[in-house]
């Protein structure tokens, strides 16, 4: 019987057998695996693993719901010119996470997004855009910020941002913040917030919140992200469905390339 840290080294392994050249890549928010509509609830967390979902995507995205109340059918991922927040977008076909909120339980709450890359290697060059990041008084001001990556080395490093005509940058490194000062018009991109990393990554994460005391309804989007990647996509680690099903295809995919090399 093979130990859990046993199948983990394998499926490593087997995963750098597969490993590619440098690829850019759009990752553009499959509308399926759909989200989970009204997740996640107050005080809990929903992830969704979009190569377990079929994508080929080695992403897999947590949202964290610290005392928000979402509105209905939220979160959830839309096309851009059907969403709510566009950043100016209009594509029919290219998805785009949404975050909507119509109170929050005080100005400390937040909703704390992490994005994983579950690629060998980690992925290089990543960077995306929030959507419609602004304020409008006795009502909402957008807050963004706890903006960091981790390495492949595990190491903590932080993004270049890019404030759009409504927010406005404040601090650098780990006390950069991102805050509304304006309401963006609909449908255009005065709210855009633009962030980058360099250097390989695994995972980012940033936290949202409501600064206006009335903690009333917001809502923003998440682009979609692009990133350069030097080896193969893989499952969530805590994933062990996945994992071994991986695994499995793999072996049985190096059995059939030997059993036909015998043949011909």
């Amino acid at each position: 019987m093979f130990h859990a840290k046993s199948i983990l080294v394998l499926f490593f392994a087997l995963l750098l057998t597969l490993a590619t050249g440098h690829a850019q890549t759009t990752f553009t928010w499959p509308l399926a695996p759909a989200w989970p509509g009204n997740a996640p609830t107050t005080g809990n967390s929903t992830t969704v693993d979009y190569f377990a979902g079929g994508t080929g995507f080695g992403v897999a995205v947590t949202v964290l719901n610290s005392g928000a109340v979402l509105n209905t059918g939220y979160e959830r991922v839309q096309t851009e010119s059907a969403a709510t927040f566009t950043g100016g977008t209009t594509s029919t076909t290219i998805g785009t996470l949404q975050l909507y909120n119509t109170s929050a339980a005080s100005t400390a709450s937040f909703t704390r997004v992490t994005i994983k890359f579950n690629y060998v290697g980690g992925v290089t060059a990543t960077s995306f855009t929030l959507w419609d990041v602004d304020a409008v008084p006795g009502q909402f001001i957008d807050v963004i910020k706890n903006i960091s990556a981790t390495t492949t080395t595990g190491t903590t490093i932080y993004p270049t941002l890019t404030a759009g005509a409504t927010n406005a940058v404040t601090g650098t490194g780990a006390s950069q913040v991102v805050t509304g000062n304006g309401n963006a018009t609909n449908n255009t991109n005065q709210g855009n917030v633009g962030i980058a990393f360099t250097g390989a990554i695994t995972s980012l994460t940033f936290e949202w919140s409501n600064a206006d005391a009335a903690v009333g309804a917001q809502g923003i989007g998440l682009s979609p992200i692009t990133f350069t990647t030097s080896g193969a996509a893989f499952p969530e680690v805590g994933s062990a469905t996945g994992a071994l099903a991986l695994c499995g295809g793999l072996l049985g995919s190096r059995r059939f390339r030997r059993r036909k090399s015998a043949v011909v």
